[in-house]
């Protein structure tokens, strides 16, 4: 069995395309445990499991359902963490995991574009088994170290790499195989099998800024609403085109995210 375990934010727009695509490429049985926040529940009906109780933190929605995940599932199963705008597009993904996780204890997304986190297993996508998780007492929330290699860790993931690291276990990092790049850190595709869109939840006007000049504001606001544009963009791609990944290992349907930019 393999246990899914996703947060999604007060948009629903994700749900149907995540659900679909994990029925797709998973050629085994699994169960989704879905963390829908402020999002009305006939959306959430894809779910096998579903939690509502804003906890405030990414990592504590989390961390929530890997516990039950493991209070149910046997040591063997498999237990994926994967972000809400995140979705394999490899065919047959499980044999992938089952094989990538036989041979490595821990199989994850290594954000090297980050700069808040490069180096550390991150959630949008991590598969390992139940029983490694519950062995390393996985936890998913930020933690502020240094490690051997002087390297600063500070993103979601951070604690999960320290654990790893002090019991000197290797992990086997995914990185991004994007040809064509939209976005130095979005719009990922992390080799051949997963895609992250990376900005599926957020909008500027969420985010609290320092002070900045009206002029500095007003480049800004343009950039913002440039990215988002394409992100948009992006997204209708994605409901559209089966093959939609091949955007960024090809160029496939560049010009109608160009044509939108301008």
């Amino acid at each position: 069995m393999i246990y899914l375990a996703t947060v999604h934010y007060k948009d629903h727009r994700w749900i149907d395309i995540q659900v679909e695509r994990i029925h797709r490429h998973l050629q085994d049985d699994c169960k989704i445990f879905g963390y829908c926040v402020d999002i009305e529940q006939s959306y959430c009906k894809g779910f096998d499991e579903v939690y509502t109780v804003d906890l405030g933190h990414h990592s504590k929605h989390l961390n929530l359902m890997a516990d039950d995940i493991c209070s149910v599932a046997d040591d063997d199963d498999r237990i994926v963490f994967i972000d809400g705008d995140a979705f394999p597009i490899r065919d047959n993904i499980t044999n992938w995991i089952m094989d990538r996780v036989d041979k490595r204890c821990l199989v994850a997304v290594r954000r090297l574009e980050s700069v808040r986190g490069p180096f550390v297993p991150h959630p949008c996508f991590c598969a390992t088994t139940v029983g490694f998780w519950k062995q390393i007492r996985g936890d998913w929330r930020p933690y502020k170290w240094i490690d051997k290699d002087l390297r600063y860790m500070c993103d979601t993931g951070s604690l999960v790499a320290m654990k790893l690291e002090a019991d000197r276990i290797r992990w086997q990092p995914l990185t991004r195989s994007n040809l064509v790049h939209l976005n130095t850190v979005a719009f990922g595709v992390y080799e051949g099998v997963v895609y992250h869109h990376g900005c599926g939840f957020r909008r500027d006007a969420d985010t609290p800024l320092p002070a900045i000049s009206a002029a500095r504001a007003m480049r800004k606001d343009r950039k913002t609403r440039e990215f988002y544009n394409i992100s948009d963009k992006i997204y209708d791609i994605i409901i559209r085109y089966d093959d939609f990944h091949k955007l960024f290992s090809e160029g496939k349907y560049i010009d109608e995210v160009i044509a939108i930019a301008r």
